[in-house]
């Protein structure tokens, strides 16, 4: 990234140095000062024709007179395009001072960045490796105590299981050899219920004869 941020600032120096400079118009083209004048040519013309005195013959000699000489070269020109150059100059240095400021903050945030990517990878990928090695150890431990349980279940429940259901089948013969017996001891209880209620009747009959006879002694004595 530096790189490109240094290519691109040698461009822009590049592109301003090169760029069209603007120029200010030139003056009209000024006459040579050797070069004979309109009326020079007009009166050796004439001096030509008339034999000599061309001015005395003619009389357009004395109505032509040469243009003035151009003025100096003004001193101002050559200062105003320094002070452009100068300028230039200043402008081209403003942009290298904000590209070099940019450069530098751009420097700065990226070192910034670096700095929270190796935090990143210092801190969270040592983090999560840690994790999980401490999960894989938890989970190491889950499986074995499940194959410990299951080997339990194996070796101790099933059979313990196994007893448990002969046990019941043995309660459910002795529970159904006991409803036997209680049902025969009903069918007993029953019978004996009849037999002396049977007594019962048969010893209350008894007795009031008894009391019948005691009741005729009794009347025959007197």
């Amino acid at each position: 990234m530096r790189t490109f941020i240094l290519l691109a600032v040698v461009v822009a120096v590049a592109s301003a140095a090169i760029a069209p400079r603007p120029t200010r118009p030139d003056k009209a083209p000024t006459p040579d000062r050797d070069a004979p004048s309109r009326g020079d040519r007009r009166r050796g013309g004439g001096s030509g024709a008339g034999g000599g005195s061309g001015s005395g013959a003619s009389g357009y000699g004395s109505s032509y007179y040469a243009p003035p000489p151009p003025p100096p070269p003004h001193k101002g020109d050559g200062l105003d395009k320094l002070d452009k150059l100068f300028s230039r100059v200043d402008a081209v240095s403003d942009q290298l001072k904000t590209v070099s400021e940019q450069v530098v903050a751009l420097e700065a945030r990226q070192a910034v960045q670096v700095r929270l990517f190796d935090r990143l990878v210092t801190v969270t990928l040592e983090a999560l490796a840690n994790t999980d090695e401490n999960q894989n150890d938890r989970l190491t431990q889950l499986e074995a105590f499940l194959t410990a349980l299951e080997d339990e279940f194996k070796n101790e429940l099933e059979p313990a299981v196994d007893n448990l259901q002969h046990l019941n089948m043995a309660n459910k013969a002795e529970r159904l050899a006991i409803d036997t017996l209680l049902n025969e001891e009903t069918d007993l209880d029953i019978g004996q219920a009849g037999r002396i209620a049977r007594l019962v009747s048969i010893t209350a009959d008894f007795q009031d004869r008894l009391r019948q006879v005691r009741l005729a002694e009794r009347e025959r004595k007197r």
